[in-house]
């Protein structure tokens, strides 16, 4: 199978039947290609740190990485005709390990919060049978991760999961195809509500002073509190996304990040279907 492989940006114009679009600063980072038609598209400020990012099998793998002032640290496997997507500003304690494989995608919005040893899979991913049917049991689906979302050391977040904007899921949780509603706390294995109502900031108490400790009880503004922004929404399947180029699947989530509804990812407790900017934002290229 044809290969190539990128270690410095400077060797990303050599590249001839796959593409790296856009600004890329690579510092101990690996990118290989196997295949043909595979994209890793960036916007402006991306850099990779001791990353290692592999398209597999086949043709048309996409990487998308927003804008980010935090370099992106990954050890991401995409295979044929899959997507892995994340939104600006997410911040990675340590390297985040996802695979998307089966034609499935992981999309994650902004401003997103990872600790150490965090794992996103869209398969299982060997094959699981009924035996009184003898029918497929495990197929594979898409994950969606909304954003200001705090995913916690050694969480796992497995096929067909969804967590709405503004959630949190604790250390060494595991997440399969449930779907989390916004500003809700689930941990445990596998993962279930362990609060709601609630929101989290990012800054780091490691070395407050006793001012700031006394300062940080009280944070009197709904910044981070989302709500659904619709009573209803279109369950519409992912698994679709791969069978469109990665140049369509490219303008579907430029248009997904560059919309500033704050709910674009929003999921009410009351409502268990994909979050509604996402949903739209498929139905409009689906119709061509």
């Amino acid at each position: 199978m044809f290969s190539e492989t990128v270690r410095c940006s400077e060797e990303i114009g050599s590249l001839s039947k796959n593409a790296v679009i856009g600004n890329l600063e690579l510092v101990n980072s690996t990118i290989r290609f196997e295949g043909e038609g595979h994209v890793l598209y960036c916007e402006g400020g991306v850099k990779l740190v001791n990353s290692t990012i592999r398209f597999c099998s086949s043709e048309n793998g996409l990487l998308y990485l927003s804008s980010s002032r935090h370099p992106y640290r990954l050890d991401v496997t995409i295979w044929n005709n899959s997507t892995v997507a994340f939104g600006k500003n997410c911040y990675f304690n340590g390297n985040l390990h996802a695979i998307a494989s089966e034609r499935q995608s992981i999309i994650v919005g902004e401003d997103c919060l990872m600790s150490f040893g965090i794992w996103l899979r869209t398969a299982d991913p060997h094959l699981l049978y009924s035996c009184e049917t003898h029918e497929r049991i495990n197929q594979s689906a898409s994950i969606v991760i909304g954003d200001h979302v705090w995913l916690g050391q050694d969480a796992m977040i497995l096929k067909g999961s969804t967590i709405g904007s503004g959630s949190i899921l604790a250390a060494k949780a595991l997440l399969s195809g449930r779907s989390v509603p916004s500003n809700q706390c689930w941990g445990g294995v596998p993962a279930r509500m362990v609060s709601k109502g609630v929101f989290y900031r990012s800054n780091s108490v490691h070395a407050y002073s006793d001012k700031q400790t006394e300062e940080s009880q009280v944070f009197p503004s709904d910044k981070y509190v989302y709500a659904g922004s619709t009573p209803v929404l279109q369950d519409i399947e992912l698994s679709q996304f791969g069978n469109h180029a990665p140049a369509d699947r490219i303008k579907v989530l430029t248009r997904l990040y560059g919309n500033s509804d704050k709910n674009r990812f929003a999921i009410s407790e009351y409502i268990k279907a994909k979050p509604p900017m996402l949903c739209r934002a498929l139905r409009r290229i689906w119709r061509g």
